[in-house]
């Protein structure tokens, strides 16, 4: 933990019951605390050029992301497996999921088809 996540979790309480703050500012907080913790998952990653095995990347509660480089060879390394709530979550499942949630309902309103990742 850093010293801001320190002085927030301390304070969290007192926060909570003494300012009363709206909903949104209890989420933010809630996220600074818990940043690059395991509750936000994490991402397995290994290197195909150097063949060097990656570790487990916790999420940050931020949104950006920037590919994670090889200690070795410094060429960006793959991303293997997506942590979700301490389980495995195959890229597969990420995409369909996605599509399910933007893909018009009925299949005679639909103009494309799109495919799966792997076809």
């Amino acid at each position: 933990m850093n010293i801001l996540q320190t002085i927030l979790a301390d304070h969290y309480e007192e926060m909570l019951y003494i300012l009363h703050p709206r909903i949104s500012v209890i989420e933010n907080v809630e996220k600074m605390i818990h940043c690059g913790g395991p509750s936000f998952g994490g991402a397995m990653y290994h290197c195909p050029h150097c063949r060097e095995n990656g570790s487990s990347l916790p999420f940050a509660a931020t949104a950006a992301f920037a590919p994670l480089k090889c200690t070795k060879c410094g060429k960006i390394m793959l991303l293997l497996e997506i942590y979700y709530n301490h389980h495995p979550v195959s890229l597969q499942e990420l995409y369909e999921k996605a599509m399910q949630k933007h893909l018009p309902r009925s299949p005679a309103k639909s103009k494309f088809l799109l495919s799966p990742l792997h076809s």
